[in-house]
């Protein structure tokens, strides 16, 4: 299993992310946040990373004009900070 750690992810680029992790996207195990440019590929890195935990951060989702609902696994600042201080090493993409 990999060391937990949180990757925010923030670029409409998602081979950028699968080169950072280098590594089986089936056996990555960790928390991605997706913010910025990158929420609107949540589905997409969730799908290519089925046993990470993929957020997307919610107010770039309302600011953006999308719905959140259950599905989109929305979050809000404070538990993006939360996750930041419980998953070390944090790291920007």
């Amino acid at each position: 299993m990999d060391k937990l750690m949180l990757i925010n992810f923030m670029s409409n680029e998602i081979e950028k992310l699968r080169l950072l992790l280098n590594r089986n996207s089936v056996d990555f195990q960790s928390t991605i946040v997706c913010v910025g440019d990158a929420i609107y590929h949540q589905e997409a890195v969730a799908k290519i990373y089925p046993n990470a935990t993929v957020f997307v951060l919610q107010d770039d989702m309302l600011l953006a004009g999308l719905s959140v609902d259950a599905r989109s696994n929305a979050i809000d600042y404070t538990t993006w900070v939360s996750l930041s201080i419980e998953n070390t090493p944090v790291v920007t993409v």
